[in-house]
Formats: C-alpha cells, structure tokens, sequence
C-alpha cells in the first residue's frame, strides 16, 4: 500500500470501526514504512474479552528500530 503513513489516522479509524463489531481479546497491526520506519500497535480490552459496542477501546504504540544506535 503506497504511502499508506499519510493516510494512517483513516486506516486506524477504519481498523477500530470494525473491531468494535468483533469479538476479541487483543489486536496486534506492524507497519513498516521507508519514513517512519517500524510502528507495532496493539490493541487489548480491558477485561480479557471485547464484545461488539462494549465502549472505548484502548491502543498502545511502540517505536521499534532496526540496528545499532551507533550506526
């Protein structure tokens, strides 16, 4: 998908659109982009279990870099 870090925050607001109508536990999504490199976002619901409109969900974003700080 082309440039896909421009258009992100529409992906994202899609992605969680359709996890509220799901049932889960947790989601995981990587994107690896040449500009913004490695991003891993997970999303867990807060009792274990996620039932379709059962309120907010929570995400947590984590930064990862390929190779050694000193170059």
């Amino acid at each position: 998908y082309g440039a896909i870090e421009y258009e992100w925050n529409l992906w994202i607001e899609a992605f969680e659109a359709l996890l509220k109508r799901l049932y889960w536990a947790s989601a995981v999504v990587h994107l690896d982009t040449e500009l913004g490199g490695l991003h891993t976002f997970r999303w867990e619901s807060d009792n274990g279990f996620h039932s379709p409109q059962e309120g907010a969900l929570r995400v947590r974003c984590a930064w990862e870099r390929e190779g050694s700080l000193r170059g």
